[in-house]
């Protein structure tokens, strides 16, 4: 039996360990660890497999930030890595998954299990867009200097490759699209992330228990026509178009007796839509919208430049997935993404 180790640093990688766990690697031994994690964050699907352990998952761990500036990762970085060799050398993984391999936590579990193959999870739409991350734009020399430091601080040989998913330790990536990824994913073993492992009885019911865990009864998403994932506040100021729009989306569902929910952005403060009391519901902001996928059926779901649409369009066949462009963003390169998955485009 194998023993199978997923490393998340965002929800959206939960939701990943999950699926393929159930779907992929229904016979082996799971480990989800949380890492990079800061005071206050909070990871509903991993929580839930904290409480309620089930095949295959059999461990989950949490590991805080390191922290982004030189004195913690001078002071926090080696002590860091300490933990998360110990725990990787007692769970002893043939495999293990990260949805960031830039992270340093990554290359000290693979030194701690040197026998293991290292896996790339989906991580949004760095995964598809042909533009390296910002950070990792530099010149070859100043990339092995910066390579070079790196190893020093954390103890550990790392990588930090321009483009996700691309560095040597990794050798298969799970994607929601194979036939989207960039140029630097092609050279990896490629494997599908399936819509029917979202649909498996037990990884629905983690999401469900994850809803409710969030404040919201996954029972009352049933019914619901419209799921809007609205914009950050400063986008509907500048453009108050949008909200217009929005608003007639939601006007035009209710008044065909249908039910709207609404997710605002994490770092909203504000609604700006004109709500009634009754047919809409609330989804709480730092639910990962993902979640809701495997729950919903028969919704269209309409965002703006998120990649949370790429997601809907893999894991449920079973919503139609629209986008708003607003004024000025004709020439992003998600929607070239949307127009190839078949993401209806709302001018």
């Amino acid at each position: 039996m194998s023993n199978v180790l997923f490393m998340a640093s965002t929800p959206l990688h939960s939701l990943w360990a999950l699926g393929i766990a159930a779907g992929s690697f229904p016979d082996a031994r799971c480990a989800l660890v949380l890492i990079d994690q800061r005071d206050g964050d909070r990871d509903w699907i991993a929580e839930t497999l904290a409480d309620r352990m089930s095949t295959p998952f059999v461990e989950m761990r949490r590991f805080s930030e390191i922290g982004k500036t030189p004195w913690r990762k001078l002071t926090h970085a080696r002590a860091r890595m300490r933990e998360v060799t110990a725990f990787t050398r007692q769970f002893a993984p043939d495999y293990v998954a990260v949805g960031n391999d830039r992270r340093a936590e990554f290359f000290a579990a693979l030194a701690a299990a040197p026998q293991a193959m290292g896996a790339y999870l989906d991580d949004g739409t760095a995964s598809y867009n042909q533009s390296p991350v910002p950070s990792t734009s530099q010149s070859p020399v100043i990339r092995r200097v910066v390579r070079g430091f790196r190893s020093w601080i954390y103890g550990v040989p790392t990588e930090q490759e321009p483009y996700l998913g691309t560095s040597q330790a990794v050798q298969e990536a799970w994607v929601a699209w194979p036939e989207q990824v960039h140029a630097g994913l092609r050279s990896k073993r490629l494997h599908a992330i399936r819509p029917e492992w979202f649909q498996l009885p037990q990884v629905q019911t983690v999401c469900a228990e994850a809803c409710r865990r969030a404040g919201l009864d996954h029972g009352a998403l049933e019914g619901v026509q419209l799921l809007l994932a609205m914009p950050h506040d400063s986008l509907v100021r500048r453009q108050p178009g949008i909200r217009v729009q929005l608003q007639a989306l939601v006007d035009r569902t209710l008044g065909q007796g249908g039910r709207v929910a609404i997710k605002r952005h994490p770092r909203s403060q504000v609604m700006p839509l004109t709500l009634p009391d009754t047919g809409v519901i609330e989804v709480p902001q730092r639910l990962p919208l993902e979640i809701l996928a495997p729950l919903l059926s028969g919704t269209e779901v309409v965002g703006m430049l998120t990649s949370a649409l790429i997601y809907f369009r893999c894991l449920n066949a079973g919503v139609r997935v629209a986008s708003l462009v607003p004024d000025g963003y004709s020439e992003s390169p998600i929607l070239n993404i949307y127009r190839s998955l078949g993401v209806r485009l709302l001018s």
